[in-house]
């Protein structure tokens, strides 16, 4: 059953992937739909069942995005910030943990070359979901 959720909440940010590159933001009823992926990640059992704690945990990394966001005054979209913490709500503080660090290496390594190649300015902004779309695939290897 849990692979089942782990597919359709990978479409979910596929989609959501496809509005940020295409849009550079995201329908918030879209991105509110995801929170029906949270009850789901805490009923559904099998051999990597999650406790509570550890779904409650997961909404750190998520609410630290969102605090950098309005500090840095919308450097970090609020739409990233509410994904991860759905994705740690659902799958937990140690599947968001390793999401978010491939999102951010992938991020990094795709800036850094896009730098040198001079096809992206110091200043220029990327959207942020298909590298966590990105993380949650590899995040399955």
């Amino acid at each position: 059953m849990r692979i089942v959720l782990y597919v359709i909440f990978g479409i979910y940010i596929a989609v959501l992937s496809l509005e940020d590159l295409l849009k550079k933001s995201v329908p918030v009823a879209l991105l509110a739909a995801g929170v029906l992926f949270i009850p789901a990640g805490l009923l559904t059992e099998g051999a990597e069942s999650i406790s509570i704690a550890d779904n409650i945990l997961g909404l750190i990394p998520g609410a630290m995005l969102l605090v950098i966001s309005f500090v840095s005054r919308g450097q970090i979209g609020v739409g990233d910030g509410c994904l991860v913490m759905m994705l740690g709500a659902s799958l937990g503080i140690e599947t968001v943990i390793r999401i978010l660090t491939a999102a951010l290496l992938l991020i990094t390594v795709f800036s850094g070359v896009m730098l040198v190649m001079r096809k992206l300015k110091r200043k220029s902004t990327l959207p942020f979901i298909p590298f966590l779309f990105a993380g949650y695939i590899l995040s399955f290897f």
